[in-house]
């Protein structure tokens, strides 16, 4: 049973810390975006370049343009636009197909994308930062002891103990804004649970990631075992109650990209995804 309660856990907290990694990557000025880096050499041939120099057009995969000195991505023979999850890293397309380095902006965001100069990321990957589930949780997680699940943790975290043993997105809206402050940055945590399905795509689309409510086999939930209205709105939790980063969506392939901090990183099929989430009070989380 602790087990249970400690893994539960540790997935909704796990699954802050990947939300919170993306958007910390925003930034406000170059200066802070090269804190202590004072040379950012411009991109040239394939130094640094995510893979090596690919024949031209290819079906799926890299491109290097010589004429542009940058680089391209083609998916289905077609010029991949917007952002691009590969690999493990996330890069940004113009409106010609051109992947961009440097600060780029989309939305009310400004990202930077790696010149070449980090060695330790591909170029054009989008720098991040990460914080462990155990930081969040034993530092900015507020805990309670009065089965209060919806605007603190219901019991230990870590021990497993305590009485409901979770928590819903208020909670983990007040944990993410707690870290950024102390961080010191400006973005925020928003609560965007009960939000459309293409809503949440709209996010997915400008290169935001989400935290939502699911279930530890990513399929349907167990029964609704505790409930609390908050703000207008009924919170619950769920047997199977855990969370996961939604980073994509392929609806013509009809799956998810999410980010699971028991499976890793994996693909859902879309329609069990998205009814699991609506079944489960639509709960979600955003940095903004």
């Amino acid at each position: 049973m602790k087990k249970v309660a400690i893994t539960r856990v540790c997935a909704v907290v796990a699954s802050l810390s990947f939300a919170l990694a993306l958007p910390a990557a925003a930034y406000g000025s170059e200066e802070e975006a090269l804190a202590g880096d004072s040379s950012v050499p411009a991109l040239v041939g394939n130094a640094d370049a995510p893979v090596s120099i690919e024949a031209p057009h290819p079906t799926n995969g890299w491109e290097y343009g010589q004429s542009y000195d940058r680089w391209f991505y083609y998916r289905e023979s077609v010029l991949v636009k917007g952002w691009l999850y590969v690999d493990g890293f996330w890069y940004w397309f113009d409106d010609e197909g051109i992947m961009a380095v440097g600060l780029t902006e989309c939305g009310s965001q400004t990202y930077y994308l790696n010149t070449g100069s980090d060695t330790s990321i591909p170029c054009g990957a989008m720098k991040t930062a990460r914080l462990s589930k155990t930081t969040i949780a034993g530092h900015y997680l507020p805990l309670s002891w009065s089965n209060n699940f919806v605007t603190a943790f219901a019991g230990d975290p870590f021990a497993g103990t305590g009485g409901l043993n979770g928590c819903v997105a208020p909670a983990i809206v007040i944990a993410g804004n707690n870290c950024l402050s102390a961080a010191g940055s400006s973005l925020r945590a928003v609560d965007v649970s009960f939000s459309s399905i293409p809503a949440l795509k709209s996010r997915l689309s400008c290169g935001q990631p989400i935290e939502v409510w699911n279930t530890e086999w990513g399929g349907y939930p167990g029964g609704r075992y505790a409930a609390s209205w908050y703000n207008g709105h009924s919170y619950g939790l769920w047997g199977g109650n855990h969370a996961v980063v939604l980073k994509g969506c392929d609806d013509e392939e009809g799956i998810v990209y999410v980010s699971d901090s028991i499976s890793g990183d994996v693909t859902r099929d879309a329609k069990v995804f998205f009814s699991t989430w609506q079944m489960m009070d639509s709960q979600a989380v955003a940095i903004e």
